[in-house]
């Protein structure tokens, strides 16, 4: 017989696993499903990790940044770093199981595609249920070149027992810079390989410069206008063509940009609108069919960024509870650039600020010579803030400089709660700290 439910869930990563719980926690009938372990993306083989091997990185990189102070080699075996990386990863499908079966959700397996409206097959069952959540994250997009199924993901990156000697990123995006930044203080030979001029161009262009030439210091070498066509196995490894050129390496990994995995949920069959993801309105909910809703980047429009998916994931759930009341309604959202030191954003780029004729000042320095750089051995680092000249407040900012992951939230709470220059200035910060030269850059 075919089970039914209040409300499926398609995904079990933080915006899937969220949305079940509430729904459950409110007595609704709960299903999840997933064809990978419980946990998702971000948890199992994404930011999570990645952060873990970020932290290794940046303690290998003290004695290039401070030679005079530390006499030693730091030392950290790879194969060591995944192991205690393994630690944190692991246990989570065991935890969102027992968390799952607390809550009394029905657990599924399998890849699950829609035979129509509110009816689901995974496997050889097929499954009803009066709401739908797809919550199915990205994946990385297709490159449509001969041997792309040569090239490694993330996942694949972060489960390596031995770090390459030589690494190729294709496309210069999140994914490569961070990875690269890595494996290059692990002495792997890095190169990144992008099809123009104007890589990670969701960051202001002048801090991106920076960046790059930051890169460049630590041997990562940056190819542009080098779109990958072909990459061929060999002998010694592996072969890209890009640009009339041959790069070999021992590793190639997509660097590409990540798409909706959407594809194989047969959307047609449900009337489900998407385009780049499923198109919601406001309420995360399907703009063709009203039992269906979507959070996370399985959704049209939204930034592929983990806290994004759990503010969508919190409205979905409220609406699919209470009906439509919850509205999407956050604009002021900050994104960072995990290299090392990390790259980060707020509000709009000064690209945009003139395309939408503003009257506004910008505040842009290079910050080597600042205390909180100095004293870390950083060199190249800085940061831009474009302030309204009429309000005095903060349009958008970007840094480029150590802990810019954190000093950008206390901007973002700052331009959420309307604060002006002035009134930031005003303010008493803890010293030394580098919030504390946060009134010098505005």
């Amino acid at each position: 017989m075919d089970q039914r439910f209040d409300v499926l869930v398609i995904g079990s990563g933080s915006a899937g696993s969220s949305i079940a719980m509430q729904c459950a926690g409110a007595g609704l009938r709960t299903a999840i499903v997933d064809y990978r372990p419980y946990g998702g993306t971000c948890a199992i083989r994404g930011c999570d990790p990645k952060k873990i091997l970020v932290g290794a990185a940046q303690y290998l990189d003290l004695k290039r940044r401070l030679p005079g102070l530390i006499s030693k080699n730091p030392s950290l075996q790879w194969k060591d770093l995944i192991h205690f990386k393994n630690r944190f990863t692991d246990p989570v499908p065991g935890r969102r199981t027992k968390a799952y079966e607390k809550a009394n959700i029905t657990m599924l397996k399998g890849k699950a595609a829609f035979v129509s409206g509110n009816r689901l097959r995974i496997g050889d069952k097929e499954y009803e249920s009066a709401k739908m959540v797809i919550a199915t994250g990205a994946k990385p997009r297709r490159l449509h070149i001969e041997g792309e199924h040569h090239m490694a993901h993330s996942d694949h990156f972060l489960d390596l027992e031995v770090l390459p000697d030589e690494i190729i990123f294709v496309g210069g995006g999140f994914i490569s810079f961070e990875f690269a930044h890595i494996a290059a203080r692990f002495g792997t030979k890095v190169t990144i390989l992008h099809n123009d001029t104007n890589p990670l161009d969701m960051f202001d262009k002048d801090m991106v410069s920076m960046l790059l030439d930051y890169s460049k210091k630590i041997n990562i070498e940056v190819i542009f206008n080098a779109a990958a066509e072909k990459i061929e196995k060999n002998k010694s490894g592996f072969l890209v063509t890009a640009g009339n050129k041959q790069y070999s390496a021992d590793l190639v990994v997509h660097g590409a940009g990540r798409v909706a995995d959407i594809d194989q949920l047969n959307l047609e069959a449900a009337g489900v609108e998407h385009a780049h993801g499923v198109v919601v309105n406001a309420y995360m909910q399907s703009v063709s069919n009203t039992s269906i809703y979507c959070a996370g980047d399985a959704a049209a429009g939204s930034p592929p960024l983990t806290p994004v998916g759990a503010a969508e994931a919190k409205i979905a759930a409220q609406n699919i509870i209470g009906g439509n009341q919850k509205k999407r309604n956050f604009n002021i959202i900050p994104f960072a650039l995990f290299t090392i030191p990390p790259l980060a954003r707020v509000g709009i780029s000064e690209k945009e600020a003139i395309q939408k004729s503003l009257d506004f000042r910008k505040n842009v320095s290079d910050t080597s010579s600042w205390y909180h750089a100095k004293k870390e051995g950083f060199q190249g680092t800085g940061f831009k803030f474009l302030i309204d000249k009429k309000t005095d407040k903060i349009l958008g900012a970007s840094l480029f400089f150590p802990e810019a992951e954190d000093t950008i939230n206390l901007v973002t709470m700052a331009m959420q709660a309307s604060l002006t220059v002035k009134e930031l200035k005003e303010m008493i910060f803890t010293y030394p700290s580098i919030t504390s030269d946060l009134k010098y850059m505005i």
